[in-house]
């Protein structure tokens, strides 16, 4: 009979795909059964037995437009991440002013400056417009240059766009700026993203998917082993 744990490992494996089940680590210490996981779904594993916090990670849409294809990204990543990941989106982006340096800090900076600090790890996905950053979430990132709540942060950096490359490497250039901490595997450009979408805005392509996945689980494994 199996016994509880393999039972969840299992499931671990059935949300995940073959990529992901490439690594054997010891069998299921009760019942003997050889398990396969990488180590974001160890991360859960642990999380779940060791009565761990969750993993908090914001994410954020450097798109305004309503139904992007940037937010079909994001929401295809929050449904990727393991148990014991609170998967958060930040709706405010529209709201934070033009970055300037005076004393006054805006309500909806003070907010987003909060939301970033609390997060164990930050999730972007963003287009690039003419060959460049979104302007819209260069100014938010403008407002924590001073303010620090990006240094050291885990986070993954996704371009979905017609392109993609020249902004994203622009970004990182930022990222770098701002010392967050991008693990290995936790970008991705995603060129011609609206034709690996479905009529339903979710994403039709397979390969895209697992290598989103594997974005998402860098991340987490980051938020919570700290490498």
């Amino acid at each position: 009979m199996r016994c509880q744990r393999h039972d969840i490992m299992t499931y671990f494996l059935s949300v995940g795909n073959d990529s992901l089940v490439m690594i054997a680590l010891k069998s299921c210490g009760c019942c003997k059964t050889s398990i396969s996981f990488d180590s974001a779904l160890l991360c859960a594993l642990i999380s779940c037995y060791m009565n761990l916090p969750p993993i908090k990670i914001l994410a954020i849409s450097g798109s305004l437009r309503a139904n992007s294809s940037n937010d079909a990204v994001i929401k295809a990543a929050a449904a990727l991440v393991p148990p014991g990941v609170q998967f958060t989106i930040y709706p405010d982006l529209a709201r934070i002013p033009p970055f300037d340096d005076s004393q006054e800090t805006p309500l909806p900076v003070v907010s987003f400056r909060q939301q970033l600090q609390a997060a164990d790890g930050i999730f972007i996905c963003t287009p690039e417009y003419a060959f460049g950053v979104s302007g819209v979430l260069k100014n938010a990132l403008d407002w924590t240059v001073s303010s620090g709540e990006l240094v050291n942060k885990p986070l993954a950096l996704v371009t979905a766009a017609t392109g993609g490359e020249k902004g994203h490497a622009a970004l990182l250039l930022t990222f770098t700026a701002l010392s967050s901490t991008i693990p290995a595997g936790g970008e991705l450009v995603i060129s011609y993203v609206r034709s690996k979408l479905g009529a339903n805005g979710s994403i039709s392509d397979p390969v895209t998917t697992q290598q989103l996945q594997a974005v998402v689980n860098a991340l987490v494994a980051l938020c919570r082993t700290g490498n």
